[in-house]
């Protein structure tokens, strides 16, 4: 059951990390989508406190009297490996099980295919009357974006003050580019493997971000190819 905090109630700290999922966004979600950002950060209390939620979908209010079921989808998402956490005891196993019902992997920003769309979508919202170079928005596709988005568009505008209505791949001098290879560390300081790294990402783009596609067209496992690309 998921609590949240009555008009009168008083909690603990336990109870007060418990109602970090609120129950109020739970009923707003009733017959829709509760999209659960960055998972991997609940705390331990509150993870216990969504599973009891997802075991019985009913909500109520810390120190309310009645409980509310909600009809939910629940969707997830995180930037970590929550494998990785549970066999270090920082998140439940039961929990993931319950949540990875469905698994979707999202590559690197660079490596969208619509990576360039998504750049001079950012152009035209930073400065419509701008231009951008092929060149420039290939060398930001090789670039690592933990920050995503928001990373990207910053990038964009230390670009533009510097070149007002143009921005190619000089632009970006004072912030040199890095590989995205930089995410692999087998391929760390070796010329050859950040090649390769380059070759896979450029034909998953143009498999349309087909890993089985990529693996096929370059001779690699399925596994070489998810390794190289970070995913």
């Amino acid at each position: 059951m998921m609590r949240g905090q009555g008009r009168n109630a008083r909690s603990s700290r336990g109870d007060r990390l418990r109602s970090r999922f609120m129950p109020g966004l739970a009923r707003l979600a009733d017959r829709g989508t509760l999209f659960l950002d960055e998972v991997a950060d609940i705390p331990l209390p509150a993870q216990t406190a969504l599973l009891r939620f997802l075991d019985s979908m009913e909500v109520r209010a810390i120190g309310g009297q009645h409980t509310h079921r909600v009809d939910v989808q629940i969707v997830s998402a995180t930037n970590r490996d929550l494998g990785e956490m549970v066999a270090g005891r920082s998140f439940r196993a039961d929990l993931l099980y319950r949540l990875n019902a469905f698994t979707l992997h999202l590559p690197p920003l660079g490596a969208r295919s619509d990576f360039a769309l998504i750049v001079r979508h950012l152009m035209r919202k930073l400065a419509p009357d701008a231009a951008i170079t092929d060149a420039a928005i290939t060398a930001l596709s090789l670039r690592k974006w933990p920050g995503n988005i928001r990373e990207l568009q910053a990038a964009l505008q230390r670009a533009l003050v510097r070149g007002a209505d143009y921005v190619d791949e000089g632009s970006f001098d004072d912030h040199p580019l890095q590989e995205e290879t930089d995410s692999c560390p087998t391929c760390r300081g070796h010329p050859l493997d950040e090649s390769r790294c380059r070759d896979i990402r450029r034909t998953y783009r143009e498999a349309s971000e087909n890993i089985s596609e990529t693996a096929r067209r370059l001779g690699l496992s399925r596994t070489t190819v998810y390794k190289h690309l970070g995913l």
